[in-house]
């Protein structure tokens, strides 16, 4: 059975951001999702990604309605959900 991984998504909030990557880089297996909103703050945060994309995989979705995300966000807990007992 594959580890899971754990699913986070930055959007446009940068309430206590800075704590949350702190977390994030304490676990493995993390896939990092990012909004347009999301890159908007981390850039506000002064935080640099390519720091975080040494880390952890990055998925930055570049739609105004973030189809794209929400689509590997949902296949992601699917496949999860199949690998459960």
């Amino acid at each position: 059975m594959n580890k899971p991984r754990l699913a986070w998504a930055i959007t446009g909030s940068g309430h206590y951001i800075e704590e949350c990557l702190d977390v994030l880089s304490t676990l493995g297996d993390v896939d990092l999702y990012i909004s347009q909103a999301g890159e908007e703050v981390l850039k506000m945060y002064g935080v640099d990604l390519n720091g975080e994309r040494a880390n952890m995989p990055v998925f930055r979705d570049k739609s105004v309605s973030s189809p794209l995300v929400v689509e590997q966000l949902i296949s992601a807990v699917n496949e999860r959900l199949k690998s459960l007992p």
